[in-house]
């Protein structure tokens, strides 16, 4: 699995971050919801990002 910080928002509240290389099985919205709000709220989650069935973007 590759994590990358993509950065926070203009208004410099809360940050996204990019994921790939995600197994399948774990690639929903609940489950990364799930174990990413462990971490802070989140606002979003978005799967398949770019094009790609095994990325995700999560922002909080």
């Amino acid at each position: 699995i590759y994590l990358y910080d993509i950065g926070q928002k203009s208004d410099g509240s809360g940050s996204t971050l990019e994921i790939r290389k995600i197994p399948v099985e774990f690639n929903t919205i609940s489950k990364l919801n799930e174990h990413f709000s462990k971490f802070g709220t989140v606002t979003n989650v978005q799967i398949a990002f770019d094009g790609s069935a095994d990325s995700a973007l999560i922002a909080y």
